[in-house]
């Protein structure tokens, strides 16, 4: 299988490129950063997902496709959103079907479901960006790939646990659930091969 991972250099990204690789994929490593390393199975693209040019150039030839884009919060522009379009629209072209795309627990309707402490904290330091991938999932539901859009809880740095709450509504234990980077790079691809959350919106956390 080879996948292509949007925002390869991300904290999110970089965990899904290293997870495809130990399984075995040849990875197409997609980022504006220059500081990926070269190694088997690894293709590495830089460009900007904006682009819809330099998206062809990733996509063509390609099994699958991970986002896992992300912005600081102070980002002023929709890039999430229009990075997304063009990579449907790349998709469709090559007839690409299978989309993992990372998302946020608080996102579109299921902010209903975030403890009103962290809502607060959402919709004021995250806002904006929490919009634009609101866009983003819109244009993913619009489309008729395969796709499955995933939502972890609040990001740790420690190692992969295992035993996760999945569903499309959680049930968070405390104020802020949270859930290992590593944890939300293994859910990712295993999607890759995986139906059961099929064009479904699935949050994850421990």
């Amino acid at each position: 299988m080879k996948v292509v991972v949007f925002g390869a250099t991300g904290r999110v990204g970089k965990e899904v490129v290293e997870e495809c690789l130990r399984r075995g994929y040849e990875v197409v490593a997609f980022s504006r950063k220059p500081i990926l390393q070269p190694q088997k199975n690894l293709f590495i693209i830089y460009g900007d997902a904006v682009n819809p040019n330099a998206v062809d150039k990733a996509i063509q030839d390609s099994d699958a496709v991970i986002i896992a884009l992300g912005v600081k919060p102070s980002e002023k522009r929709d890039i999430i959103s229009a990075a997304t379009a063009n990579i449907i629209s790349a998709m469709i072209h090559y007839k690409v079907k299978r989309l993992v795309c990372l998302s946020a627990y608080g996102v579109g309707e299921s902010l209903r479901e975030v403890p009103l402490i962290t809502r607060l904290a959402f919709t004021t330091y995250l806002g904006r960006v929490f919009k634009d991938k609101y866009r983003q999932q819109q244009l993913i539901e619009a489309s008729n790939l395969e796709w499955i859009i995933v939502r972890p809880t609040y990001f740790t740095k420690g190692p992969a646990r295992g035993n996760l709450q999945v569903g499309e509504k959680l049930k968070p234990k405390g104020i802020i659930a949270a859930i290992s980077i590593k944890d939300v790079a293994k859910f990712m691809a295993d999607q890759l091969k995986n139906d059961e959350w099929l064009r479904k919106k699935v949050a994850i956390s421990y």
